[in-house]
C-alpha cells in the first residue's frame, strides 16, 4: 500500500513530453526559441529554463516563460547560435507543488 502511495506521487511530478529541439538532436540552423512540453500545468514565474555553450556561457535571452496559451509549455528565446553543443537546464514547478528539473544538449550543425 505505501509503495502504491509513492508510485502515484512520482507519477504527479511534471516531466517532460517533447523538446525543441529535442534531446541528442542535430539542428542545421540555430533555433529561435527552446521548448519544453511537460505532461503537467507549470507554475508561471516559478519555472526556469536555461541554454548554455560549451563554456557555460548563457545564450538563451532574459528569463523563460510559461505560455499562458498553454500552462504546460515552457519555452525561451535564443540569440543566434554559432556551430557548437548546447545544454539546456531546466526546473519546474507544477501546480500540484512539485519541483522537477534536467537538462539535455543539442547540436547547431550551420549558422
Amino acid at each position: 500500500m505505501l509503495l502504491a502511495g509513492w508510485t502515484a506521487a512520482a507519477v504527479s511530478h511534471a516531466m517532460p513530453q517533447r523538446e525543441e529541439p529535442a534531446a541528442g538532436s542535430v539542428v542545421e540552423h540555430s533555433p529561435d526559441l527552446v521548448q519544453i512540453w511537460f505532461d503537467a500545468e507549470l507554475e508561471p514565474g516559478l519555472c526556469s529554463l536555461r541554454v548554455v555553450d560549451g563554456h557555460e556561457n548563457q545564450v538563451s535571452r532574459g528569463k523563460a516563460e510559461v505560455d499562458p496559451a498553454n500552462p504546460s509549455l515552457l519555452k525561451a528565446s535564443m540569440l543566434p547560435l554559432p556551430v557548437g553543443v548546447y545544454r539546456v537546464y531546466w526546473r519546474v514547478l507544477s501546480k500540484d507543488g512539485h519541483i522537477t528539473q534536467g537538462d539535455y544538449r543539442f547540436t547547431v550543425r550551420t549558422k
